[in-house]
């Protein structure tokens, strides 16, 4: 367990090895460690590189592994360094698979510059003519001008005239300007009947005469962007050990994300009891409201149902606490002093949204009423609430109130989730896979979102004493 503050303090190799086994989040703190002093870190960065790549191909060392696969993370690291000991890495990706070079790598070779000619030239000339499309481009792209690339290129006219003349215009060397020339003068408009080819090839002559033989200059890479400043550890991959050891971080968010992994499970009694000590003791608000919310599977315990009902009802807690409580007691607002709560939450802007989850998490068809009445709110966390509580307690009359959310970013993938809880369908397996259409064609759905609502329609199913549908599908 690494905290951000020591992350400049472990070795760059073992530091990529918590990365990679989710337990320290890839972000500005965990990307200065390795990237400020490069002289120091590149080795064990290159390593780790290696042992990824033995891991990928079915050779992984003894004690390496990989939870989280860092191959995009490690060619922006080579990427923003400019070097060239990551050439192995990122041609050995090039070569595995030539058709299908990601963009990241091509721009990360284009950074490294020079150093990238030779083994990509290699490459191209060790693979077959119909896989060498990408790596042409790759070698286009290249900001150093060298006559074997102009000759290659050239040598694709024959082949793919199309691909050749962008890639001779992307490459920009003045060199090339006699051979596409030529190439003008002998298409006919029999061989380019849209006259796309002779378009293209004069365009590219211009573009080529215009420019200088200096080299070409390329922007700075500027991996912060695509970093958060603050990330977790990845806790949804963590083993069940890991995640309690964090309960004791000295990073107080930490401690909260622990904790909200267990939250609905069946928790062994020293997780049970570690969190049980951490809602009543641990310094921090958002710990301990995180820790009651956690407890919510074992309200059943005496002592911990006393406490929580205590806090519930103690108006002198932080309202983020007693949040957490309302929510670990939500399986039993139909007891006085929860539901008192309850209203009491629903009745205060501040803590609506927290009432409105703790509605649709008891399932009780009761609530329906206060959920519908804040799907227009105001308040954007009200407002999802009421989504996800028209999906969970199945209200179909509101299910045609969320298609217009489909629009708004910031709700979308809860009111497509809701949704397909909740829209009016069969509850059979063909009546799912209809409604699964429907939901594509209304939302246009990406893979995740289409793995949502297969999800939650297999959920319905369940619920109607059906075998799931789409769980079966994937499996086979």
């Amino acid at each position: 367990m690494l905290e951000p503050s020591q992350y400049c303090s472990v070795p760059a190799y073992e530091l990529l090895r918590a990365a990679a086994m989710g337990q320290v989040g890839v972000d500005h703190a965990f990307l200065h460690a390795l990237l400020d002093k490069p002289r120091r870190t590149l080795p064990g960065i290159v390593r780790f590189a290696k042992d990824k790549v033995q891991a990928d191909s079915g050779q992984a060392k003894p004690g390496f592994e990989e939870r989280i696969d860092l191959e995009e993370d490690l060619i922006s690291i080579f990427r923003y360094l400019r070097a060239a000991e990551g050439l192995d890495f990122l041609i050995g990706r090039v070569r595995r698979e030539p058709e299908d070079i990601p963009e990241a790598v091509v721009e990360a070779l284009v950074e490294i510059d020079a150093p990238a000619l030779e083994p990509l030239l290699r490459l191209y000339s060790e693979l077959p003519p119909s896989k060498r499309s990408e790596v042409a481009f790759a070698l286009a792209a290249l900001p150093v001008r060298d006559s074997r690339v102009v000759s290659l290129l050239v040598d694709r006219m024959e082949t793919d005239p199309d691909d050749a003349v962008l890639c001779l215009a992307l490459h920009g060397d003045p060199a090339a300007v006699p051979a596409l020339e030529t190439l003008l003068a002998q298409t006919s408009a029999n061989d380019d009947p849209g006259h796309s080819l002779r378009l293209e090839t004069q365009q590219a002559i211009d573009k080529l005469r215009s420019r200088s033989n200096g080299p070409l200059q390329i922007d700075d890479f500027d991996i912060w962007a695509h970093y958060p400043e603050k990330a977790p550890p990845c806790f949804e991959v963590l083993t069940e050990e890991e995640c309690l050891e964090f309960l004791d971080s000295p990073v107080p968010e930490h401690r909260a994300q622990a904790a909200s992994t267990f939250v609905l499970e069946e928790l062994p009694e020293k997780i049970r009891d570690k969190l049980f000590e951490k809602a009543l003791q641990d310094p921090e608000t958002g710990v301990r409201a995180a820790c009651w919310e956690a407890l919510a599977g074992v309200v059943d315990n005496s002592r911990i149902h006393t406490a929580m009902l205590r806090k519930l009802g103690d108006r002198r807690a932080p309202k983020e606490e007693r949040c957490g409580a309302l929510l670990g007691m939500a399986s039993r607002l139909s007891e006085a002093r929860v539901k008192e709560a309850l209203m009491e939450f629903y009745s205060d802007p501040e803590t609506r949204s927290c009432a409105l989850e703790a509605m649709w998490r008891s399932l009780d068809p009761q609530y329906a009423s206060y959920i519908k009445k804040h799907l227009a709110d105001d308040d954007p966390e009200v407002r999802r609430q009421a989504v996800l509580g028209v999906g969970y307690l199945g209200i179909e009359e509101a299910a045609r109130d969320l298609r217009p959310l489909f629009r708004q970013t910031h709700l979308r993938h809860d009111a497509i989730y809701a949704y397909a809880m909740c829209a009016p369908a069969e509850p059979t397996p063909q009546g799912m896979r209809e409604l699964f259409t429907a939901i594509h064609e209304l939302a246009g759905l990406d893979i995740d979102e289409a793995v949502a609502v297969q999800s939650a329609l297999d959920d319905r199913l369940a619920l109607a004493g059906q075998e799931p549908v789409f769980a079966l599908e994937h499996a086979h």
